[in-house]
């Protein structure tokens, strides 16, 4: 099978999308080995290779960051120095090493460079652009990577779909668990804490429009910063929700979906505020409706198009109007309606959730130029 390399500095459990691709294409497409400063080897399948820059975390202190910067280039470019002839590809799921392109070549290299253009970032085209493939997860950004970034060929198309070969899910965690023996109604956010763009202050003053029945449970993504997660609670304290809202501990990929399966709705919204917001990709469109659990999103043309097929299975709101945050939780907390929406919710899964076949037919593209 053909040999893929996946260098980053940065652990890769920030991209989840990145350690699906790579459990996938190990699962049956390639042998796949993973560089990168600090790894969760749990997060892999055990036939992929990992190889750990360091045995430590990635620090966050100015000088310390440049020598672990410094370190991780020379480790690489070593490891390239070494295997460069060895593979057929490069897939940066983040391109961290400048130049990388150039080093590999002179090294040896000889097959193809992919590049995951995972968010719509102008300053960050060149990449495309130096790449034999970029692999965009939304068919908006595609297009408009290809136009704007002027791109020799049209970049390919991969959802951020979950893939699950090798995770159980079969018990609800102790901390829904518990909201759920109480009778109350489970809303789960799970990602970026930000407010800026992400919307959480608005969807914190709409559950002060709620009842304690609803409960909203916050699981950030892994190393969010803690003073990030303590205006976080400042505010909900302020809002005097601190019976509504619960924060809960990050968890890595893939494990996050653990929760996302026992909630029973699940909401992400983004600010109108940049093209990349408003043609956002989020994993979570997926991962909920991967285990049949509606999702909230913001009322932008790909989602409202969706809602329109899957009423109830996907909802969109205003995402900066808290009161139509706080009518749309009421209105699929009907009964009825939550029963229509976990329809639904399977229903675009079934339809549009086949990541190895969605896979498949990249990796043939790939291969066959």
């Amino acid at each position: 099978m053909p040999k893929v390399l996946f260098p980053s500095i940065g652990n890769l459990q920030v991209l989840p999308p990145v350690i699906n691709l790579i459990n996938c294409l190990s699962f049956k497409f390639a042998n796949v080995t993973v560089i990168s400063y600090d790894l969760n080897k749990e997060s892999y399948q055990k036939e992929i290779e990992v190889i750990p820059i360091s045995q430590t975390k990635y620090p966050k202190n100015l000088f310390l960051r440049i020598k672990a910067k410094l370190r991780a280039y020379g480790f690489m470019y070593y490891y390239l120095y070494k295997n460069a002839k060895n593979f057929d590809y490069i897939w940066l799921g983040t391109w961290d090493y400048k130049f990388i392109d150039h080093v590999a070549r002179v090294f040896g290299f000889k097959g193809k460079i992919i590049y995951h253009f995972h968010e719509l970032e102008f300053e960050k085209l060149q990449y495309c652009k130096k790449a034999d493939f970029c692999v965009i997860p939304e068919e908006n950004r595609l297009w408009i990577t290809y136009f704007l970034g002027k791109l020799p060929k049209k970049p390919l198309l991969l959802p951020n779909i979950p893939f699950l070969p090798f995770v159980e899910f079969d018990k609800i965690p102790d901390e829904l668990n518990s909201i759920k023996k109480e009778g109350r109604k489970i809303i789960l956010y799970q990602g970026l804490i930000n407010f800026e763009k992400r919307c959480l202050n608005e969807l914190l003053e709409a559950m002060t429009l709620l009842p304690d029945a609803i409960a909203l449970v916050i699981m950030p993504m892994p190393s969010t910063d803690n003073s990030i997660l303590g205006l976080l609670r400042d505010r909900i304290s302020t809002l005097n929700i601190s019976s509504k809202v619960l924060i809960i501990e990050p968890q890595l990929p893939p494990h996050h979906l653990n929760y996302i399966k026992y909630a029973d709705v699940g909401i992400g919204l983004y600010r109108p505020s940049t093209l990349n917001q408003i043609y956002a990709a989020p994993n979570r469109l997926f991962e909920f409706t991967k285990f049949s659990v509606p999702i909230i999103l913001p009322d932008f043309p790909a989602f409202k198009s969706l809602s329109s097929i899957f009423k109830y299975g996907i909802i969109t709101v205003n995402p900066e109007s808290s009161k139509e945050i706080a009518n749309a939780i009421l209105e699929i907390f009907n009964s009825n309606n939550l029963d229509h929406g976990k329809v639904q919710a399977k229903l675009f899964f079934d339809q549009n959730g086949n990541y190895e076949n969605q896979v498949e037919k990249l990796w043939e593209k790939i291969i066959s130029q």
